[in-house]
């Protein structure tokens, strides 16, 4: 009877993965607010590392203006969450597309989250109203 410790190490073999459904907003969400604050889901917590993440205009009246988010006081965590609370406006009624390069993100093991390039996150702003 006894008590007996154990440690028990477990090595952390897997990249995290960006969960683009379970981000706000999820992959090809229209009629998305030009000021709310975006947040990206991945599949275990992770720390921003610095570089480049930007959201392209693609089609409206802005198509290729750029946002550039590079600083760790525009975003926050929460649990497996990174929110970019601070990222200027973005084209009313466009396509956004979201990107950023390996090593941006990663986990406490020192892994990366892979690249996000292409189409490979997407949403599109509403038309902005006034009084909407």
């Amino acid at each position: 009877s006894a008590v007996l410790k154990t440690d028990v190490t477990t090595p952390d073999t897997a990249a995290p993965a960006f969960l683009r459904d379970d981000s706000n907003p999820a992959f090809t969400t229209a009629d998305v607010s030009p000021f709310a604050p975006i947040t990206f889901t991945f599949d275990e917590p992770v720390f921003y590392q610095g570089g480049d993440i930007k959201f392209t205009a693609f089609a409206g009246g802005a198509g290729g203006r750029e946002i550039i988010v590079n600083s760790a006081s525009a975003l926050s965590m929460s649990g497996a969450s990174i929110t970019v609370n601070t990222h200027g406006t973005f084209a009313p009624d466009d396509f956004i597309i979201v990107t950023w390069a390996d090593g941006t993100f990663k986990d406490k093991s020192g892994k990366s989250v892979s690249a996000l390039t292409g189409f490979g996150h997407y949403f599109s702003t509403r038309e902005f109203l006034q009084g909407s």
